[in-house]
């Protein structure tokens, strides 16, 4: 009988500590992935911020669902132009209801709360 009171609770906060823990490692990876992303952009030898979004896309594509969108951006868009010294930044913004396990209102998240990361370094 008093399992059947506990129980509840106990798998609350269960799946309350897996799902916490899947956010912090997704938004762990999204944030490495802008870092990768901006030390590339930063290098001379890179010219399009099309290679720098699409090799941050497949550095995370392991930690989020198939079909998550996932806003990405490069400044400047044209690497080629950017001079050594220039700052270089990558932007990336993805919805939390697209990795998230278990039902938003279980725990009263907003539907358009983002995780997001940037990264920011000077061109070489």
């Amino acid at each position: 009988m008093e399992f059947a009171f506990v129980a509840p609770l106990l798998f609350m906060t269960i799946f309350s500590i897996f799902e916490f823990s899947r956010i912090l490692m997704v938004q762990n990876t999204v944030a490495d992935g802008a870092r990768h992303a901006a030390r590339e952009a930063s290098l001379a030898a890179t010219t399009s911020a099309s290679t720098v979004e699409a090799n941050l896309r497949a550095r995370i594509a392991d930690s989020v669902p198939t079909g998550t969108v996932m806003s990405v951006t490069v400044s400047p868009s044209d690497l080629s132009t950017a001079s050594s010294g220039d700052e270089v930044s990558v932007k990336v913004s993805l919805s939390y209801k697209d990795v998230s396990w278990v039902p938003l209102t279980l725990f009263r998240i907003s539907g358009s709360s983002q995780l997001k990361a940037e990264s920011r370094m000077e061109r070489e």
